[in-house]
């Protein structure tokens, strides 16, 4: 039928996401307890409802909030600590679309549905963290994150957008006949349980920080995230909801990130602080798609902190640039380019 070329602009979402730390430590022993609350690898898109990625994603979202209680213990005589603690996610998923029918009779096709899915899940993991200090101007350290298998549990829901009486195509009538049997008459709701399975990826880090002089502080990173977790979108329903995919192959890939960091002590209360990273994007050309279309990143951050006895402040601002993508597969055809601007702020209180 041709081709159409079109621009397409994503929705600009803001996000916030808060978190939490406490920390104590043991008078008698070098033993401390922290409790952890945030969130790691949300994912999120949003596109107009009359976006040509209707069909693909409307909208898209996984929303984790991990609590971490943690413990560690100090080796004072070999300069180590080492730590672990638990992980307890809660997520809520959603992914809103239209079904889209390719075959005649809509001119050349169009939206046949609406379809939402929310759910949400409760997954459990772990952490490990290692750090030893050979010098009081040299650091090592690693850290490693289980996998977390998220078992959403939620509701579907199916709304109809075109008569079946109106199809016709007598060049595929056998197939036109197929479609207007499975369709309901327009307007019709349908409604379903739903499940779905989505492994968040196990994270191992290593670092390395060096105090050249008392001022001066330098950090290299380097970080293996295990995205090929992520294998496959799948979504079953409890009754069946016409017109709709319930199966996505993603293959996701293992990737390694690397960053590098340095603060700068200007007083011996006021640090100013600027990094950089480069991180590898886990998606495959093959499954790139509109619901989420990452990249290759680079990371650039800055930031400050104000600091005493009684506690400190601290603002940082990152800017992720990601590099333009073009790819041709089965789902899209075509260049995404995307920018993202992050805006942190902290406060710490001593007690």
């Amino acid at each position: 039928s041709g081709t159409t070329i079109v621009s397409e602009k994503a929705k600009r979402d803001i996000f916030i996401a808060p978190t939490f730390y406490a920390i104590t430590s043991l008078e008698s022993m070098p033993l401390s307890f922290g409790i952890g609350v945030n969130s790691f690898h949300p994912l999120a898109k949003s596109w107009d409802t009359g976006s040509a990625f209707r069909d693909s994603a409307q909208n898209f979202s996984l929303k984790p909030i991990n609590f971490q209680p943690t413990a560690a213990y100090r080796f004072n005589d070999l300069n180590l600590a080492v730590a672990g603690g638990v992980d307890v996610t809660y997520a809520q998923a959603s992914i809103q679309k239209n079904g889209y029918n390719t075959l005649g009779g809509l001119n050349p096709g169009g939206d046949i549905a609406t379809v939402g899915v929310d759910g949400t899940a409760v997954g459990y993991g772990y952490n490990l963290g290692l750090l030893w200090k050979p010098a009081l101007s040299l650091s090592f350290g690693v850290a490693y994150r289980s996998k977390i298998k998220l078992s959403f549990e939620g509701d579907a829901n199916y709304l109809a957008l075109v008569d079946p009486a109106a199809i016709s195509n007598p060049t595929n009538s056998a197939m036109i006949a197929g479609l207007k049997a499975s369709l309901p008459p327009k307007g019709t709701t349908l409604k379903s349980t739903v499940s779905s399975d989505i492994t968040l990826p196990d994270a191992l880090t290593l670092g390395v920080a060096w105090k050249p002089n008392d001022k001066l502080t330098l950090e290299f990173d380097v970080e293996r995230t295990g995205w090929s977790s992520f294998n496959s979108l799948a979504v079953n329903f409890g009754a069946p909801l016409t017109g709709n995919s319930n199966s996505e192959a993603k293959n996701w890939e293992d990737v390694w990130a690397y960053r590098i960091g340095a603060q700068y002590a200007v007083t011996p209360k006021f640090d100013l602080r600027a990094g950089y990273a480069y991180d590898k994007t886990p998606v495959p050309d093959s499954t790139l798609g509109p619901e989420l279309p990452d990249a290759d990143r680079h990371n650039f951050s800055i930031g400050t902190g104000l600091h005493n006895e009684l506690g400190a402040i601290d603002l940082a601002y990152m800017w992720i640039h990601l590099v333009d993508r073009s790819v041709s597969n089965a789902i899209e055809s075509g260049t995404f380019k995307s920018d993202i601007y992050l805006l942190a702020a902290a406060v710490t209180l001593k007690f």
